[in-house]
């Protein structure tokens, strides 16, 4: 993988979203044959993938809140309401990621996720490329607050448990229909 750090668009210099995006495309394929080498997904698939990510690039931006639908709110899947009676953890105020680092005694963990989505095909590509992108963002918010909201149904699974339950719904899927 080259060694080149990616380029941030500035605004005061002309040309620079350009390439940005130029300095992206020729990255992102590295990027996603690392990740997509493995079945599972390993620290030795990820480590030359967050080699190649400067500092400056995972520093946090201001990000704005996702709006959550009122289809896919459910108040027992709301982390701001929700208390684990095994971890004590919650509820979770508006600093909660402000507040994250300072405790010592919670662990927690980063997640990078990469979806690529193509859909060449000239009048639709940008319509339904942005609609998929759209979807996954609403797919993984609604599931990182079930995965809060459920950790008293988790926390105490042993990896032989994990293991299991992997295997349980390999055979289910693989008795499903084509």
């Amino acid at each position: 993988m080259p060694q080149k750090a990616l380029i941030h668009d500035v605004v005061t210099r002309w040309g620079s979203t350009h390439k940005m995006l130029e300095r992206f495309l020729r990255q992102q394929q590295p990027f996603t044959d690392a990740l997509a080498s493995e079945t599972r997904v390993t620290l030795s698939a990820i480590k030359p993938v967050l080699d190649h990510i400067t500092r400056d690039v995972l520093v946090e931006k201001d990000t704005e809140p996702i709006p959550i639908r009122s289809l896919d709110y459910k108040p027992e899947d709301d982390p701001t309401k929700f208390k684990s009676g095994k971890t004590g953890r919650g509820p979770l105020g508006p600093d909660w990621k402000k507040e994250l680092p300072k405790k010592t005694d919670c662990p927690h963990m980063c997640a990078y996720k990469l979806v690529t989505v193509k859909f060449k095909w000239w009048g639709l590509q940008n319509k339904v490329e942005n609609f998929i992108q759209k979807q996954e963002k609403r797919l993984f918010t609604n599931f990182h607050r079930q995965l809060f909201c459920w950790i008293d149904k988790w926390i105490e699974l042993t990896m032989e448990d994990i293991r299991r339950m992997e295997d349980d719904t390999r055979k289910e899927l693989d008795e499903l229909p084509n």
